[in-house]
């Protein structure tokens, strides 16, 4: 993503950073501290993403944002336009969430080589929409920072553990267990 968006936007002063994640998550939850700065540990729910609005509300009215100011807002510009709101820039802090691209890495089930076709595609065909939103915004004097809540290893699994209803919730990565031992055993 980074190398065509510098060659279609010169003008952008792109920088990249990498942070390494607390431990193997889902999206559930690495979003969720993510948008809330705080740890997975302090979470309400380490399975539903449903409170990320309010934390990200919660979070910058801590910091003396007004509410009005503070937005959240999921995106689909694959089938809508942004919200009035958003393109006219309307808050003084922004959380717009595009889960195009986990979307992708949750589909490819031929791996690396899928991605990458996958992803040469939504360069293609949905990254514009998002690129003229983000030059919307600059224009309009706003900060944008790009974070992705986790990355992308291509790795080979060990199976599905067999373990009827003991873990809190299950993903291919990683078990949600509320009991300590039963995560060690």
């Amino acid at each position: 993503i980074g190398p065509a968006w510098r060659e279609r936007h010169p003008a952008w002063a792109l920088e990249e950073r990498l942070l390494l994640a607390q431990v193997p998550t889902v999206t559930a939850i690495s979003r969720q501290a993510l948008v809330t700065g705080r740890p997975p540990a302090d979470l309400e729910s380490l399975t539903s993403g449903a409170a990320e609005a309010a934390g990200w509300r919660a979070f910058w009215q801590g910091e003396d944002f007004a509410e009005e100011v503070v937005r959240y807002e999921r995106l689909a510009l694959a089938r809508q336009e942004a919200s009035v709101e958003v393109l006219e820039a309307r808050f003084a802090a922004g959380c717009l969430v595009d889960s195009s691209i986990d979307d992708l890495v949750h589909g490819s089930t031929l791996g690396a080589a899928q991605l990458q076709g996958s992803l040469r595609r939504w360069l293609d065909d949905y990254s514009p929409a998002l690129e003229a939103l983000i030059d919307r915004l600059l224009g309009a004097g706003v900060s944008v920072t790009v974070a992705s809540d986790h990355g992308h290893v291509e790795a080979s699994g060990v199976g599905r553990p067999n373990e009827g209803i003991l873990a809190d919730a299950r993903a291919l990565r990683c078990r949600v267990y509320s009991d300590g031992a039963q995560a060690q055993r």
